[in-house]
């Protein structure tokens, strides 16, 4: 009779639980048979601390109430912060990981800005270096050039200064002198003019008409009882500058004077002459 009567609290028990949570999985005791020779039990409520709903004592059932609320209620408490706490727990990873990325991504970045910073600086110094030699380039340059019109000036300047000491020489003496007759030639006539029947003209040296320099040169000549030069022999130049010796002897070589032998001279007779060069 005892055991019937603890089936039947707990069957309500059971009911009263399934009426406030209607959502609940149906209890197994709500299969078990109705049965027909179950006593009818009228039970009082009552307000008493002590005793539960059904007007029992808690003591005598085994359990209390308060726990298994609590213990359902731990649990359901547990499974929520379980469920809870796995997505928080995934979030709080992927954020991790996210961090990570950004510092990696960071970290990169500014690698990046070092390495171009690093090889913008090498460019400005190589820059800076190319300038400063073509700065050495073109003031060695400046140097040089006026260096260079320096010294033409400076030649031009002596080239004028040679033009007009030859000048005042020219005309203190006379274009042609006559000297003392050579050794081992005899003159038996001092009547004769040398008068001179072929002339050429000498070349003016490329060179000095570059350079426009001027002169003279004394050469002596001597002729052949026909008057043909047959020999000629630099004396003296201006400034014994042999710039005019040759074109002076080519051209004198070649010049032919009236014949000796008209003078009754057949002897060869030796004259200097002065050959002048101006422009």
């Amino acid at each position: 009779m005892k055991i019937k009567t603890i089936i039947c609290v707990l069957l309500a028990f059971q009911l009263s639980v399934h009426a406030q949570e209607p959502k609940k999985k149906p209890s197994w005791t709500d299969s078990m048979p109705e049965r027909d020779d179950a006593p009818d039990m009228k039970m009082q409520i009552e307000d008493d601390d002590d005793e539960d709903d059904f007007g029992l004592d808690r003591n005598s059932l085994g359990f209390d109430r308060d726990e298994l609320s609590s213990t359902e209620d731990t649990s359901s408490a547990e499974g929520t912060t379980q469920k809870s706490t796995s997505p928080k727990m995934t979030n709080k990873i992927e954020i991790q990981k996210q961090l990570d990325n950004e510092r990696k991504k960071n970290a990169a970045q500014q690698a990046k800005i070092k390495k171009l910073e690093a090889e913008k600086l090498e460019a400005e110094k190589l820059a800076q270096k190319n300038q400063v030699e073509q700065e050495k380039i073109t003031a060695q340059y400046l140097v040089e050039k006026e260096l260079k019109e320096q010294k033409q000036i400076q030649e031009k300047i002596t080239s004028q200064k040679l033009a007009e000491q030859d000048k005042i020489q020219q005309e203190k003496k006379p274009t042609e002198v006559t000297q003392q007759k050579p050794k081992n030639i005899q003159f038996s006539n001092s009547a004769y003019k040398w008068k001179k029947t072929k002339s050429v003209a000498p070349i003016y040296p490329s060179k000095a008409s570059r350079k426009k320099i001027e002169g003279w040169v004394d050469v002596e000549i001597t002729v052949d009882s026909t008057g043909k030069v047959v020999d000629a022999k630099v004396l003296r130049s201006k400034r014994n500058a042999r710039i005019f010796d040759k074109s002076a002897l080519k051209a004198v070589k070649q010049w032919k004077y009236e014949p000796p032998s008209k003078f009754g001279i057949n002897s060869k007779l030796s004259k200097t002459i002065r050959v002048v060069y101006k422009l």
